[in-house]
Protein backbone atom coordinates (compact mmCIF):
# COMPACT_ATOMS: atom_id res chain seq x y z
CA UNK A 1 0.00 0.00 0.00
CA UNK A 2 1.08 3.33 -0.95
CA UNK A 3 1.37 6.29 1.33
CA UNK A 4 -1.28 8.39 0.15
CA UNK A 5 -3.74 5.60 -0.04
CA UNK A 6 -2.73 4.37 3.27
CA UNK A 7 -3.38 7.92 5.24
CA UNK A 8 -6.76 8.02 2.92
CA UNK A 9 -7.47 4.27 4.22
CA UNK A 10 -6.66 5.47 8.23
CA UNK A 11 -8.95 8.78 7.60
CA UNK A 12 -12.20 5.40 6.70
CA UNK A 13 -10.85 2.88 9.33
CA UNK A 14 -11.30 1.94 12.44
CA UNK A 15 -7.43 1.46 12.93
CA UNK A 16 -7.16 4.64 14.50
CA UNK A 17 -9.15 6.25 17.60
CA UNK A 18 -9.10 9.20 19.30
CA UNK A 19 -8.71 9.68 22.56
CA UNK A 20 -8.69 12.38 25.06
CA UNK A 21 -5.78 13.88 26.32
CA UNK A 22 -6.60 15.57 29.76
CA UNK A 23 -4.95 18.85 28.15
CA UNK A 24 -5.99 21.73 26.11
CA UNK A 25 -4.52 22.74 22.77
CA UNK A 26 -1.91 24.97 21.84
CA UNK A 27 -1.02 27.93 19.37
CA UNK A 28 1.57 30.13 18.69
CA UNK A 29 1.43 33.28 21.10
CA UNK A 30 3.01 35.72 18.54
CA UNK A 31 3.56 36.10 14.17
CA UNK A 32 6.68 34.42 13.39
CA UNK A 33 8.56 35.92 9.81
CA UNK A 34 11.09 34.03 8.62
CA UNK A 35 13.04 34.45 4.98
CA UNK A 36 15.19 32.23 3.55
CA UNK A 37 16.38 30.27 0.27
CA UNK A 38 14.65 27.44 -0.96
CA UNK A 39 16.29 24.15 -2.41
CA UNK A 40 13.82 25.14 -5.40
CA UNK A 41 12.75 21.35 -6.23
CA UNK A 42 11.57 21.79 -9.80
CA UNK A 43 10.89 19.51 -12.24
CA UNK A 44 8.40 17.26 -11.38
CA UNK A 45 4.67 16.82 -12.04
CA UNK A 46 1.63 16.92 -9.36
CA UNK A 47 -1.53 15.49 -11.40
CA UNK A 48 -3.08 18.83 -11.22
CA UNK A 49 -2.68 18.88 -7.23
CA UNK A 50 -1.48 21.83 -5.10
CA UNK A 51 1.47 21.12 -3.25
CA UNK A 52 3.91 23.04 -1.30
CA UNK A 53 7.92 21.70 -0.76
CA UNK A 54 10.04 20.70 1.89
CA UNK A 55 7.35 21.13 4.95
CA UNK A 56 9.02 18.44 7.31
CA UNK A 57 11.58 20.82 9.37
CA UNK A 58 8.92 23.29 10.06
CA UNK A 59 6.05 20.90 10.38
CA UNK A 60 8.67 18.55 13.03
CA UNK A 61 9.11 22.08 15.15
CA UNK A 62 5.35 22.44 15.27
CA UNK A 63 4.76 19.09 16.83
CA UNK A 64 8.03 19.01 18.97
CA UNK A 65 7.71 22.04 20.50
CA UNK A 66 4.93 21.77 22.74
CA UNK A 67 2.77 20.44 20.14
CA UNK A 68 1.18 23.58 17.97
CA UNK A 69 -2.05 22.11 17.48
CA UNK A 70 -3.41 25.03 15.58
CA UNK A 71 -1.47 27.92 13.25
CA UNK A 72 -1.99 29.18 10.12
CA UNK A 73 0.82 29.51 7.86
CA UNK A 74 1.33 31.98 5.28
CA UNK A 75 4.23 31.46 2.13
CA UNK A 76 5.33 33.58 -0.18
CA UNK A 77 7.71 32.26 -2.85
CA UNK A 78 9.49 33.26 -5.04
CA UNK A 79 7.67 30.93 -8.06
CA UNK A 80 4.04 30.99 -7.06
CA UNK A 81 3.59 27.46 -8.95
CA UNK A 82 6.14 25.63 -6.95
CA UNK A 83 5.68 27.24 -3.38
CA UNK A 84 8.76 25.95 -0.71
CA UNK A 85 9.32 26.86 2.44
CA UNK A 86 12.83 28.10 3.46
CA UNK A 87 15.59 25.40 4.01
CA UNK A 88 17.42 27.64 5.93
CA UNK A 89 20.69 25.06 7.56
CA UNK A 90 18.90 22.37 5.97
CA UNK A 91 17.39 21.33 9.66
CA UNK A 92 14.92 22.14 11.67
CA UNK A 93 16.78 24.20 14.38
CA UNK A 94 15.69 28.07 13.19
CA UNK A 95 11.66 26.85 13.06
CA UNK A 96 12.67 25.57 16.87
CA UNK A 97 14.46 28.88 18.05
CA UNK A 98 11.65 31.10 16.83
CA UNK A 99 8.80 29.20 18.14
CA UNK A 100 10.67 28.83 21.61
CA UNK A 101 11.16 32.70 21.36
CA UNK A 102 7.39 33.94 20.88
CA UNK A 103 6.35 30.82 23.15
CA UNK A 104 2.70 29.07 23.31
CA UNK A 105 -0.83 29.79 24.45
CA UNK A 106 -4.14 28.05 24.98
CA UNK A 107 -5.99 27.90 21.61
CA UNK A 108 -9.35 29.41 21.50
CA UNK A 109 -12.08 28.20 19.26
CA UNK A 110 -14.48 31.17 17.25
CA UNK A 111 -16.44 31.66 20.22
CA UNK A 112 -13.87 31.88 22.47
CA UNK A 113 -13.77 28.62 24.55
CA UNK A 114 -10.70 26.21 25.19
CA UNK A 115 -10.56 23.33 22.99
CA UNK A 116 -9.31 19.82 24.35
CA UNK A 117 -6.76 18.55 22.61
CA UNK A 118 -7.46 14.77 21.36
CA UNK A 119 -4.56 12.52 20.31
CA UNK A 120 -4.66 9.33 17.58
CA UNK A 121 -3.99 5.95 18.68
CA UNK A 122 -3.27 2.83 16.56
CA UNK A 123 -5.46 -0.23 17.30
CA UNK A 124 -3.94 -2.61 14.92
CA UNK A 125 -0.43 -3.05 13.57
CA UNK A 126 -0.07 -1.17 10.53
CA UNK A 127 2.63 -1.68 7.47
CA UNK A 128 2.83 1.17 4.65
CA UNK A 129 5.60 0.91 1.87
CA UNK A 130 6.92 3.10 -1.08
CA UNK A 131 9.83 1.66 -3.51
CA UNK A 132 12.38 0.78 -0.59
CA UNK A 133 10.90 2.66 1.39
CA UNK A 134 8.63 0.89 4.19
CA UNK A 135 6.84 1.76 7.78
CA UNK A 136 5.75 -0.10 10.51
CA UNK A 137 3.49 1.51 13.31
CA UNK A 138 2.19 -0.86 16.45
CA UNK A 139 -0.17 0.11 19.31
CA UNK A 140 1.49 1.32 22.53
CA UNK A 141 0.57 3.80 25.12
CA UNK A 142 3.56 5.92 24.67
CA UNK A 143 4.83 7.48 21.21
CA UNK A 144 8.24 5.95 20.31
CA UNK A 145 9.91 6.15 16.95
CA UNK A 146 12.45 4.00 15.39
CA UNK A 147 14.29 4.76 12.16
CA UNK A 148 17.16 3.72 9.98
CA UNK A 149 19.01 4.64 6.56
CA UNK A 150 21.31 2.36 4.27
CA UNK A 151 23.17 3.89 1.71
CA UNK A 152 26.06 0.97 1.56
CA UNK A 153 27.95 2.48 -1.55
CA UNK A 154 28.42 5.90 0.94
CA UNK A 155 31.18 5.19 3.77
CA UNK A 156 30.03 8.43 5.38
CA UNK A 157 27.20 6.89 5.93
CA UNK A 158 26.37 3.25 5.69
CA UNK A 159 23.62 1.83 7.42
CA UNK A 160 22.65 3.88 10.50
CA UNK A 161 19.73 3.40 12.88
CA UNK A 162 18.30 5.84 15.17
CA UNK A 163 15.54 5.64 18.41
CA UNK A 164 13.84 8.62 20.23
CA UNK A 165 10.88 8.31 23.17
CA UNK A 166 10.31 11.88 21.42
CA UNK A 167 11.46 13.62 25.10
CA UNK A 168 13.43 16.37 25.85
CA UNK A 169 16.36 14.78 22.82
CA UNK A 170 14.67 16.50 20.23
CA UNK A 171 16.28 19.75 19.97
CA UNK A 172 19.89 17.89 20.97
CA UNK A 173 19.43 14.88 18.62
CA UNK A 174 16.79 15.51 15.86
CA UNK A 175 16.16 19.18 15.07
CA UNK A 176 19.67 19.86 14.23
CA UNK A 177 20.06 16.84 12.52
CA UNK A 178 20.86 18.23 8.19
CA UNK A 179 19.54 17.86 5.02
CA UNK A 180 21.83 15.39 2.85
CA UNK A 181 22.77 14.63 -0.33
CA UNK A 182 25.14 12.55 -2.15
CA UNK A 183 28.22 14.46 -3.94
CA UNK A 184 27.62 12.32 -7.34
CA UNK A 185 24.41 12.96 -8.06
CA UNK A 186 24.21 16.61 -7.22
CA UNK A 187 24.87 16.85 -11.38
CA UNK A 188 22.26 14.84 -12.35
CA UNK A 189 19.95 16.46 -9.78
CA UNK A 190 20.91 19.95 -10.72
CA UNK A 191 20.62 18.77 -14.77
CA UNK A 192 16.91 17.83 -14.30
CA UNK A 193 16.30 21.20 -12.60
CA UNK A 194 16.63 20.06 -9.11
CA UNK A 195 18.08 21.76 -5.50
CA UNK A 196 18.65 24.66 -7.91
CA UNK A 197 19.02 26.05 -4.40
CA UNK A 198 21.42 23.88 -2.85
CA UNK A 199 24.27 24.20 -1.42
CA UNK A 200 26.75 23.69 1.96
CA UNK A 201 25.20 26.44 3.59
CA UNK A 202 21.81 24.19 3.53
CA UNK A 203 22.78 20.88 3.18
CA UNK A 204 25.39 17.64 3.75
CA UNK A 205 27.24 16.83 1.10
CA UNK A 206 29.12 13.13 1.23
CA UNK A 207 30.88 11.54 -1.50
CA UNK A 208 30.66 7.95 -2.72
CA UNK A 209 33.98 7.77 -3.92
CA UNK A 210 35.44 9.35 -1.31
CA UNK A 211 35.56 9.78 2.42
CA UNK A 212 34.34 13.11 2.41
CA UNK A 213 31.49 14.79 4.14
CA UNK A 214 31.15 18.46 3.56
CA UNK A 215 30.68 20.44 5.98
CA UNK A 216 31.45 19.22 8.98
CA UNK A 217 28.61 17.08 10.77
CA UNK A 218 27.07 17.45 14.46
CA UNK A 219 27.37 13.95 14.87
CA UNK A 220 30.35 11.31 15.11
Amino acid sequence: MCLSAAFNFLKSSNLISWKTTVKLQQTLAGCIELTGKTLRLLGEGFDDEYKIRTVEHLLSALESKGAVDNCRIQIQSFDPEDPEVPIFDGSASAWVDAIEQVGRKEALDRCGSNVEKLAPYLNEPLHVSRNDSFMFAFPSPEAHITCGIDFPKVPAIRCQWFSSALDDSYERQIACSRTFCIYEEVEHMRSARLIKGGSLANAIVCSASQRMVEPTTSFP
